[in-house]
């Protein structure tokens, strides 16, 4: 069966300053496609802004990863730059999953290989080059999905984030809205810090094995602040949608972080707000461990 779900985003924006941001209040939770701009009040210090309203993904601003792998969450899917996979269309970004073998042929898991930098002239997970996945073969197992993974080419350190999504359902979906390191100081990631504005699974019918069983699939958010401080360590938050889920219609996604706090949110809701600890997350020192 075709894969048909896409992840859509209806714009995204940055800023370096959050005491210099303000919004309206635009009701984003409907299927149609909100206005971006009118919800961009004060401009000053804005490192990024996209509302998608060219024909195709603007370089100067994103980026993609190229890699033969999902990364260190064991999914079973490659990032790649092609059209099929991120493209624009009705001003809007959708992010698509796609068989590999609709793209390379039939038989190619059994019997391809695939090596990333010859096909897209870098493999990269992010900014960083040196990605995981570089050249897969049969033998060492080819991912059966393709799919994309933008990052901005805009950082920031304090400031806020907001991005307007509509997330997709279906099993094995996992789309996130997420920001990493620039720079590998602590070590690779995500060691040296990973802050997730949501995490979403596509699921319409996932639920906790034990406790109350609630629900872990579309109408559930995760949001958390991963850094590795004498071993891992997680400020976790969670948020169920009481109208639907987040599949239904836009909504707003977004981060607020200052040097004193860090505020995670959906539409009008706050669903973590963690003070910054005395010394900083990395203050005492870091260590290995896992995730």
């Amino acid at each position: 069966a075709k894969i048909v779900w896409a992840i859509c985003f209806a714009a995204a924006f940055i800023t370096s300053s959050a005491e210099l941001f303000k919004q309206s209040d635009p009701d984003t939770t409907n299927g149609g496609n909100p206005s971006a701009s009118r919800r961009l009040l004060v401009t000053e210090n804005v490192v990024l802004f996209d509302n998608f309203s060219q024909s195709s993904i603007d370089s100067t601003k994103w980026i993609h990863a190229t890699s033969g792998t999902g990364g260190k969450s064991n999914l079973f899917n490659m990032y790649t730059p092609e059209p099929a996979n991120s493209y624009i269309k009705d001003h809007m970004l959708y992010i698509k999953p796609t068989p590999t073998e609709d793209h390379f042929g039939k038989g190619f898991l059994e019997n391809g290989t695939l090596d990333i930098k010859q096909l897209y002239g870098s493999c990269r997970f992010g900014l960083a080059s040196g990605g995981m996945g570089c050249h897969m073969t049969a033998e060492t197992g080819i991912t059966p999905i393709m799919s994309a993974q933008l990052f901005s080419k805009a950082s920031i350190r304090y400031g806020r984030v907001e991005v307007v999504a509509k997330m997709p359902k279906g099993d094995w979906l996992w789309p996130a809205i997420w920001l990493m390191s620039t720079e590998n100081h602590y070590g690779q990631w995500p060691r040296s810090g990973e802050i997730d504005i949501t995490e979403i699974r596509g699921n319409t019918n996932l639920h906790q094995k034990y406790g109350q069983h609630r629900s872990l699939g579309i109408d559930y958010t995760h949001s958390a602040n991963h850094f590795y401080n004498n071993g891992s360590q997680d400020n976790v938050a969670f948020y169920w949608d009481p109208n639907g889920d987040f599949g239904d219609g836009f909504h707003t996604y977004w981060l607020d972080w200052t040097q004193d706090y860090m505020k995670i949110g959906v539409d009008s809701h706050t669903v973590a707000n963690w003070p910054t600890p005395p010394n900083g997350y990395m203050g005492q020192g870091h260590a290995g461990g896992k995730r």
